[in-house]
């Protein structure tokens, strides 16, 4: 009765009119004791008056009462919970939102004379002429103070441009009894950060290795084999270097066996330039740059045969096998454009970001992997070095395509088997289709394409402790390093080289005993005497065709493994 009677007397004070035919129905009823009231509701006081009356009544005292406490409780609730106005209103909090994300506003540049936005670097100046660089001068441009140098921006661990995960709807179920065994690839995109290139300089190697005997042997053998490679570069007529390298190094040496049959010069150069920016050699001249003019002619050489193709991107895949010398090739520009400190050289960027998309463009669209031709179904040893160009490009802040990525992961899941512990040269369904085995052809090639795959999946976060992946590496492992299946062999490089790159990025206590019995073996069988002093050369499927050069390369890469790339897991 009580909210009743409250909303009968609200009723009353916001429809007068109803109330006056109540009050008249009510009044012309005959009363015991009380005369028929004459008041009229059409003016202000007979209202009042009419209100009073309600008021005095037994029934709406209580309601009256109510109705003031209610009003009061209101009040104070209102002067708890309504927010105090901003200043801006809201564009105070668009403000503090662009702060957050470390963005710049009109107003801070108002009070703050400091904050300036500074046009690209890249954009050509509206008002002065285009300019042409010479070859001579791609690699080093003008010389700049040291003063109006600044440092180039490192690549940051939270750079990444895709989401952190993709779609899981075809994701499997998630077991109950253990979490890892969850299948990553079908919700996870982008690179795993860190596994950076800081680490690259005589200061860190010597560090490194001060108290290290081992390890300073290993050193000797790479500035010797660095030695090998430099004095095999291509010449000219009248002494001048070409600045290419050759697995048939008929054209430099007529001293060394061994020589490789493999015709392409893009991937010969890219893999020894590979080597000496490793040790941190870079094109740039600095105190202790040995090979500065070495690094300088290599790069050049890359960077002048990059074949534009518009909207596809620059192509170095020159040769019957071209994707692989333009993935090895590539990772040298990118290398090469992260580590410059002192030049600026834009076209060295620019052909680096070329051929990175060529890559993006060459990539099979529906099974997401990468083989010797554009656009054809991918296989493991080809997709790898893309993938590594990728992620070197990662570092070297250049663009990289999201989607490309994402079918990377469709491909590593399309070639493994053994719930993602092992994988196949090519998927089942394309392997059935040509002559090709599934699972490759040549010494080790099994174990070749188990690391392979399981690096790759490192690279694209598969981390420590996801028990697929302990698994796949404890296998290798206890295999090791120095294991072959090919008579007459004691070392396949391809796959010491993959190995040590997923062991390197692991850890655990597998790295220490992997590294240190593949150094030993190759401080101990590097050639000591004559021209071929400095080099290796292992018979097997894969060095036949790269020869002395590729041997001596990769034997030069594992080496400088502990400094050449930052784990991307652990300090």
């Amino acid at each position: 009765m009580r909210i009743y009677d409250f909303l009968h007397f609200l009723k009353q004070i916001f429809f007068p009119e109803w109330a006056k035919s109540v009050y008249t129905q009510e009044d012309s009823k005959p009363q015991k004791s009380h005369k028929p009231h004459k008041i009229t509701l059409g003016s202000h006081s007979a209202r009042l008056t009419f209100l009073l009356k309600r008021i005095k009544s037994h029934k709406s005292v209580g309601t009256f009462v109510s109705l003031l406490i209610h009003l009061f409780l209101f009040i104070v609730l209102s002067l708890i919970f309504v927010p105090i106005q901003l200043e801006d209103g809201i564009f105070n909090i668009i403000a503090m939102q662009g702060e957050l994300l470390g963005e710049t506003t009109d107003k801070d540049k108002n009070n703050n004379p400091e904050v300036e936005i500074q046009p690209p670097s890249d954009l050509p100046d509206s008002n002065e002429p285009e300019k042409t660089e010479s070859p001579e001068n791609v690699i080093e441009q003008e010389t700049e103070s040291a003063a109006d140098i600044k440092e180039p921006v490192k690549p940051t661990d939270d750079s990444s441009d895709f989401p952190a995960e993709l779609p899981s709807d075809n994701a499997p179920p998630q077991p109950a009894i253990d979490p890892r065994l969850i299948k990553l690839s079908q919700n996870r995109s982008g690179f795993q950060a860190g596994g950076d290139l800081s680490s690259r300089s005589k200061e860190s190697r010597g560090r490194l290795f001060a108290n290290d005997v081992a390890g300073q042997k290993g050193e000797a053998a790479i500035e010797a084999a660095l030695e090998w490679l430099a004095s095999h570069q291509n010449r000219r007529k009248g002494d001048q270097q070409e600045g290419g390298w050759s697995f048939d190094f008929g054209e430099s040496c007529v001293m060394c066996r061994d020589s490789g049959t493999h015709g392409s010069k893009i991937a010969a150069t890219g893999i020894a330039v590979l080597a000496f920016l490793g040790a941190g050699y870079t094109h740039e001249k600095s105190p202790g740059n040995k090979y500065q003019k070495v690094v300088e002619d290599g790069l050049l050489y890359l960077v002048t045969r990059v074949v534009d193709t518009n909207e596809n991107g620059g192509a170095l895949n020159i040769g019957n096998e071209g994707m692989y010398s333009h993935g090895i090739a590539a990772i040298a520009l990118c290398e090469a454009a992260a580590m410059q400190k002192n030049s600026r050289s834009k076209l060295l960027r620019k052909k680096a970001q070329d051929v990175l998309r060529f890559i993006e463009n060459a990539q099979d669209r529906v099974g997401g992997g990468w083989r010797y031709n554009p656009g054809e179904p991918g296989d493991i040893s080809v997709t790898a070095w893309q993938v590594m160009a990728l992620k070197s490009g990662k570092l070297a802040n250049l663009h990289i395509s999201g989607p490309v990525l994402y079918k990377v992961n469709e491909f590593l899941d399309s070639v493994e088997y053994n719930g993602g512990r092992a994988y196949n040269y090519l998927p089942i369904n394309y392997a059935l289709t040509i002559s090709d085995q599934k699972r490759g052809t040549g010494a080790d090639s099994v174990w070749t394409c188990n690391a392979t795959g399981l690096l790759l999946r490192m690279y694209l976060s598969w981390e420590p402790g996801e028990r697929v992946l302990d698994e796949g590496i404890e296998v290798i492992a206890k295999r090791g390093a120095l294991y072959t299946a090919n008579a007459g062999s004691t070392c396949n490089l391809y796959y010491a080289y993959y190995g040590t790159l997923l062991m390197h990025h692991y850890g655990e206590e597998y790295w220490a005993k992997w590294y240190g019995d593949l150094r030993d073996f190759l401080v101990k069988t590097q050639s000591k005497s004559g021209h071929e002093s400095g080099s290796w050369y292992f018979k097997d499927n894969y060095a036949d065709k790269g020869g002395r050069l590729l041997n001596t390369a990769l034997g030069v890469l594992i080496l400088e493994t502990p400094y050449r790339y930052l784990p991307l897991y652990r300090k």
